[in-house]
């Protein structure tokens, strides 16, 4: 399982008690949620909860070159930022991407036609735990 590189050590614990963070949320989704990750602006994962099926490494570094190509055509139209990706997958499942804390990502697949409303509320809900775990780990 890749780490983030931080310039001071990071605890385990930090980095278990954010994966606790996302397998809470994953589970608290009662099956909307399939598998949840966040990015650093590195494009490295930091935490994560996935299938053994998903490369974490892969899946990081795809999603910072698609937030890259929004940012640049946002700026094109004269914006800066967004609030959340959502991506509908051909299967009607999501990839929904969520800017956390400084420069991380919070990345969520969900299964095939989810309550997105509560995707969006447990998004909510749990981004400020993990903002705070990673602000703990560097």
């Amino acid at each position: 399982m890749a780490r983030m590189v931080f310039e001071r050590p990071v605890s385990e614990r930090a980095i278990r008690r954010g994966e606790e963070i996302l397998k809470k949320m994953v589970e608290t989704s009662g099956g909307a949620i399939e598998a949840a990750l966040v990015v650093g602006e590195d494009g490295l994962p930091i935490i994560q909860h996935l299938p053994s099926n998903i490369d974490a490494d892969a899946l990081s570094a795809c999603t910072l070159a698609l937030v890259g190509a929004l940012d640049s055509a946002l700026s094109l139209l004269g914006s800066a930022g967004f609030v959340r990706l959502d991506v509908r997958l051909e299967d009607d499942s999501h990839l929904v991407i969520t800017p956390i804390g400084d420069n991380n990502l919070l990345v969520v697949k969900t299964r095939k036609s989810p309550n997105l409303g509560l995707v969006y509320l447990l998004i909510g809900k749990f981004s400020a735990k993990i903002s705070q775990v990673i602000e703990e780990m560097g």
